[in-house]
């Protein structure tokens, strides 16, 4: 009995060495998908960044409003309309706050400039180091 448990588990074991992948004996090799070539990404969109930057300003401003709103609250008491409410109003208001400048931040941040040629950046390079080497000599003067 043992022997014949060991046999089949050796068959199956076999079976899984033979395929890196063990759904790669589902699909044959003639309908593989072809690979997406790795070329450059995309560049997004100015809406998708202002998106990006409106959804991870309002997550943190959220947080800050429950932080800053829980505090306001322990310390100087709900109001006249209830805790939850006043919580609402605080989360809210430093979301939205935070959510509006950080996606004019991230468009401004991630904006893409012309990029140098290599002409324009030897020359700005050129100017760079004899204005250090000017100043030094200038500095070892006095």
């Amino acid at each position: 009995m043992l022997t014949h448990l060991h046999t089949a588990f050796a068959k199956q074991f076999h079976k899984l060495r033979t395929y890196d992948n063990p759904f790669q004996k589902l699909i044959p090799a003639s309908e593989m998908p072809v690979p997406i070539s790795q070329g450059q990404p995309q560049q997004q969109s100015i809406l998708q960044k202002m998106g990006m930057g409106a959804a991870m300003g309002g997550a943190v401003g959220m947080t800050l409003g429950f932080l800053f709103g829980g505090f306001a609250i322990i310390s100087r008491g709900a109001g006249p309309r209830g805790p939850l409410n006043t919580l609402a109003t605080y989360m809210a208001s430093s979301g939205g706050t935070f959510a509006f400048f950080m996606s004019i931040g991230s468009v401004i941040r991630t904006e893409s400039h012309l990029s140098l040629t290599s002409a324009q950046l030897a020359s700005l390079q050129s100017q760079w180091h004899s204005r250090h080497h000017y100043l030094t000599e200038k500095r070892s003067t006095k």
